[in-house]
C-alpha cells in the first residue's frame, strides 16, 4: 500500500472514479463512497495561495498532464472537515482501452513545508547575523566567536535535515554536505569543482533542465523532481529539489544553494502502482479474449446441432410415417 493518496479521474468532468485507503484517510472521508461522492474542486479552497482560482489552475494542470504526460506541482487542498493543508501533486496521463484517464498522487507536505520554512528562516537568520555582526566584529573578537558558533549551529541543523550543495554562477560545485556524499556515493573531494552534470541520469527530458536554468539564472527559486545517478553502478535516486539563487548588493548572482529531499521510495511506490495497473489491464484483456473464444465455440456447437436436426428430419421417418 502507498503512503500517498492515489486517485483516478475520467473526462470530461474529471470526477474521481477510484481512490486508495491513503486518499480516504488524507481527505477525512469515512469510506471510498464518501470520498468519490464529492467533486474534485470540493477538496480545494476557492483560491490557491498565489491568488489564482482553484478551478482555473486545476484546468491548467490537467491540460498540461494530458498534453505532456504528467504535471508535478504544489497545491493547497481541503479536507472534508474544512482543514487546509499543503500537498505535492503528481498528475499522470494513463491510456487504456477504455480511453484516457488521469492518476493523481497526493502527498501531505505539511511537515516538509515546516522544515523548508525553518530552513528559509535559517538562511535569512544567517544573512542577518552576518550583516549585524560585521560592524560589531571590528571591535570585538568575542562577538566574532559567538557569531561563528551560532552560524555553525544553524548550518548543522540545515545539514542534518536535507541534502545540501552550493555552486558558483556557472554551476560548478563549491560545497556539498555529508548527506549529499552519502546518497551519491561520491566523496567531497570528487565533487568539488565538478558540474552537477556528473550526477545526470540521462533519463529525463532536456527541457526540464533548460527550464530550471532559465528560472534560476533569472533570479527565481526553482522546484522540481530530479533523477540522479549514483557513482559507478550504485544505481539511481530521486530528489525533490529546491534551488535558490543568492545575489550581491548589485543584484548579481554569486552562487546557487540547492536543498534536496530523498523521494526515491515514493517514486518506487508510484512505479509499483503503475505496474500493478498494467497487470490488471493485461488480465482483463486475457479474460475478454477467452470470452470471445467461448462465444465462437458456442456458435459452432449451435450450428452443428441445427445441422444434425436437419439430417434427422430428412433421413429418419417420423412416428406417423412409420
Amino acid at each position: 500500500t502507498s503512503r500517498d493518496a492515489i486517485l483516478t479521474g475520467t473526462p470530461p468532468e474529471w470526477l474521481f472514479a477510484s481512490g486508495n485507503q491513503a486518499a480516504i484517510e488524507l481527505f477525512g472521508a469515512k469510506n471510498l463512497e464518501e470520498l468519490i461522492a464529492k467533486a474534485p474542486w470540493e477538496y480545494s479552497p476557492e483560491f490557491q495561495p498565489d491568488g489564482i482560482s482553484s478551478a482555473e489552475k486545476a484546468r491548467k494542470m490537467l491540460t498540461q498532464a494530458i498534453d505532456e504526460g504528467s504535471a508535478f506541482f504544489e497545491w493547497e487542498h481541503k479536507r472534508l472537515d474544512g482543514q487546509l493543508f499543503p500537498a505535492a501533486v503528481l498528475l499522470t496521463r494513463v491510456e487504456s482501452d477504455d480511453g484516457v484517464f488521469i492518476q493523481s498522487s497526493v502527498r501531505d507536505i505539511s511537515e516538509q513545508k515546516k522544515i523548508e520554512s525553518e530552513l528559509q528562516q535559517t538562511l535569512l537568520n544567517l544573512e542577518f547575523l552576518v550583516e549585524e555582526r560585521t560592524s560589531e566584529l571590528k571591535s570585538s573578537t568575542k562577538a566574532l566567536e559567538s557569531a561563528q558558533l551560532e552560524m555553525q549551529q544553524q548550518l548543522d541543523t540545515l545539514n542534518k535535515a536535507a541534502i545540501v550543495s552550493e555552486t558558483d554562477p556557472h554551476g560548478n560545485i563549491t560545497f556539498v554536505n555529508d548527506k549529499f556524499c552519502k546518497i551519491s556515493g561520491y566523496s567531497r573531494e570528487e565533487l568539488i569543482g565538478q558540474n552537477h552534470r556528473v550526477l545526470k541520469s540521462g533519463r529525463q527530458a532536456k527541457g526540464l533542465f533548460v527550464g530550471m536554468w532559465k528560472a534560476i539564472s533569472a533570479g527565481k527559486t526553482w522546484n522540481g523532481e530530479i533523477l540522479n545517478k549514483k557513482k559507478g553502478d550504485l544505481g539511481y535516486y530521486w530528489v525533490d529539489t529546491t534551488i535558490r539563487p543568492f545575489t550581491d548588493e548589485n543584484g548579481v548572482i554569486t552562487k546557487y544553494v540547492a536543498v534536496r529531499f530523498d523521494i526515491t521510495e515514493q517514486k518506487a511506490q508510484q512505479e509499483a502502482i503503475f505496474k500493478q495497473a498494467q497487470k490488471l489491464k493485461a488480465s482483463k484483456d486475457e479474460l475478454n479474449e477467452s470470452h470471445a473464444k467461448l462465444e465462437d465455440v458456442n456458435r459452432e456447437f449451435m450450428s452443428s446441432l441445427q445441422y444434425a436436426k436437419r439430417l434427422q428430419e430428412t433421413f429418419i421417418p417420423s412416428a406417423n410415417e412409420l
